[in-house]
């Protein structure tokens, strides 16, 4: 699967909503809550071997740069009714704006043989792994 944006379906002006294994086949198995106080607080700089992860946007925007082998897609996450789905396989570069504040589902517990944290042994592993991106 690649990655996508989803739209919340919105019930009325005070209720949003997203239905895991109806809008999305998604299972979570763990929440957190990234703060960034100001906009030289980048995050991520990795990628995941299995574990695949939803950004939903409590306040304030970001834009992110996605890469594998085969391409690079750049998102601006700036409406709370609008989530990003980013299956694993994918480098994530984050950069958020000043007092932004996302919350990640992720659809298992942390585990740090999961992470690749260098980019060049990043891009050899998802050519040894094409398939995913198929």
């Amino acid at each position: 699967m690649n990655p996508m944006i989803i739209n919340f379906q919105e019930i009325d002006n005070k209720l949003s909503i997203l239905n895991f294994n109806r809008d999305l086949d998604f299972t979570s198995k763990r929440i957190y809550l990234l703060k960034i106080s100001n906009n030289d607080q980048k995050r991520g700089f990795h990628a995941h071997k299995k574990l695949s992860q939803i950004f939903v946007l409590i306040k304030g925007a970001f834009s992110i740069k996605l890469l594998n082998c085969n391409e690079e897609k750049n998102f601006l996450i700036n409406n709370p009714k609008k989530a990003l789905y980013l299956p694993h396989g994918y480098w994530r570069e984050i950069f958020p704006e000043e007092n932004t504040e996302i919350l990640v589902i992720a659809s298992d517990n942390f585990y740090e043989a999961d992470y690749i944290r260098d980019k060049e042994e990043f891009l050899d592993w998802s050519k040894k792994n094409r398939e995913i991106y198929e």
